[in-house]
């Protein structure tokens, strides 16, 4: 079941990046995730993300000047930039198909149906042990 990412094309998208910022993203976000530069985490992906989170945009934009500075894996000021690499990867076509992941297909969750294992009986030992 393929993904179909055109319903998010029409909707207009603007831009907060410059294209040095855009060029440091590609490559810390290829440093993050490999192959999230080939599927463009930062050309329209990183758009519609901060389309969506604007709020994103000043932190993330702090962290790309700081990138040099700092292991991005792991660098607490740059949390901000991680959380965007991987939200606009996870808007890419190709992530979803490659997960078989629809994000038109919703399917809604019963939140008073319990597990099996609870109804197997498989935690009984927990509960006798407080």
């Amino acid at each position: 079941m393929a993904c179909d990412a055109s319903v998010f094309e029409d909707i207009p998208i603007f831009s907060l990046l410059d294209a040095d910022e855009r060029a440091v993203l590609a490559e810390v976000a290829d440093a993050l995730i490999p192959g999230a530069g080939r599927v463009g985490v930062a050309g329209a992906l990183v758009d519609r993300v901060l389309a969506a989170r604007p709020d994103l945009a000043p932190g993330l934009r702090t962290a790309l000047a700081q990138v040099a500075e700092v292991d991005p894996a792991t660098a607490k000021e740059l949390a901000p930039l991680r959380y965007v690499v991987a939200a606009a990867y996870y808007l890419a076509a190709d992530v979803l198909d490659s997960l078989a992941y629809d994000p038109q297909d919703v399917r809604s969750v019963r939140a008073l149906d319990f597990p099996e294992y609870l109804e197997e009986g498989l935690l009984d030992h927990l509960l006798e042990a407080t």
